[in-house]
């Protein structure tokens, strides 16, 4: 059942990170989007909608996967990070993938020639012998909106802050993840 505000419980001048779960929570209700709040700090969203956290600090993670049909299409993927980072103006995008290029290699040149930061962040996990390349990229015009980044396996993921300058309000980050459930 999708949580909801009263008007004599948390607002969005509220800085606790309890009241920007409850926030994104409402805003999405009002949305039509259907959400869960599994603890204080977790928000589930439905099918592929994925996880939000929200911690103490003001730090905000949305992981989420797009559905099957889109996960593997360039296109909607920088469309999405576009989005994402609050760069729907850039979104003129007119690229063709190179045959035989990595889906991670084609949206990083895509997003880097918008003039996006790009860079590549890798982890090894030393115990299951496995090592992950993540894409990172930001708006280096837009701090405030963090960073989004594209792992291996298609899963995409949103941190930023959530507050006062330089992070974003309660409000915007509820109307990002709003924007990305509903575009096609």
């Amino acid at each position: 059942m999708p949580a909801t505000l009263t008007d004599d419980t948390i607002t969005a001048e509220d800085s606790d990170d309890r009241s920007v779960v409850r926030l994104v929570a409402d805003r999405l209700a009002e949305r039509g989007i259907p959400s869960a709040i599994e603890e204080e700090h977790w928000l589930t969203l439905p099918g592929a909608g994925g996880e939000f956290y929200a911690d103490a600090y003001g730090q905000v993670v949305w992981a989420f996967r797009l559905p099957p049909a889109q996960c593997d299409d360039p296109v909607r993927i920088v469309r999405t990070i576009l989005r994402l980072l609050g760069a729907e103006d850039l979104a003129g995008l007119d690229f063709s993938p190179a045959p035989r290029d990595t889906l991670r290699r084609t949206v990083g040149a895509a997003l880097h020639a918008l003039g996006l930061a790009v860079r590549l962040v890798v982890s090894e996990d030393a115990v299951a012998w496995r090592v992950c390349v993540e894409l990172a990229v930001s708006d280096p015009s837009r701090p405030s909106r963090g960073e989004v980044r594209l792992a291996d396996n298609g899963e995409l993921s949103w941190s930023c802050l959530c507050g006062p300058e330089p992070g974003l309000a309660a409000e915007d980050i509820a109307h990002t993840l709003a924007t990305v459930l509903h575009c096609p």
